[in-house]
C-alpha cells in the first residue's frame, strides 16, 4: 500500500523555493507601501500641528476683533498707535537716554 501523502524528491525542494520566493515577493511589493505610509502619517501629524496652530491664532483674532469692537479698546487703539488724544489734554513725553555702561573706579 503507496502512502498518498509522500511528495516526490523535486517537490520535496521546490515547494520551499516556492513558498521562499512569494515571502520575498510580497516583501518587495508591500515593504514600500509601509514605508509611504510610515512618511504619510508624519506629514498628517504635522498637518494636524498646523491646524492646531492655526485655531488657536484664530481664537485670538476673534478676542482682538471683540476687544476693539468696544469704546475702550477703540480708545486705547487711538492712544497707543495713532497718538491720538482727547481735547484739552496734554501729554507728557519723557525720553530715557539710551543705557550706557556705568564706569566703575576703584
Amino acid at each position: 500500500m503507496k502512502n498518498k501523502r509522500s511528495l516526490p524528491p523535486t517537490a520535496r525542494v521546490a515547494f520551499p523555493l516556492l513558498v521562499g520566493a512569494t515571502v520575498c515577493v510580497c516583501g518587495a511589493v508591500l515593504l514600500p507601501g509601509f514605508r509611504g505610509l510610515h512618511k504619510r502619517q508624519g506629514e498628517i501629524e504635522a498637518r494636524r500641528q498646523k491646524v492646531a496652530a492655526a485655531e488657536e491664532r484664530l481664537l485670538e483674532c476673534q478676542r482682538e476683533i471683540k476687544e476693539l469692537a468696544t469704546d475702550e479698546g477703540i480708545e486705547r487703539v487711538a492712544r497707543e498707535e495713532l497718538y491720538l488724544v482727547k481735547p484739552g489734554e496734554r501729554i507728557f513725553v519723557f525720553e530715557q537716554e539710551p543705557a550706557t555702561p556705568v564706569e566703575r573706579r576703584p
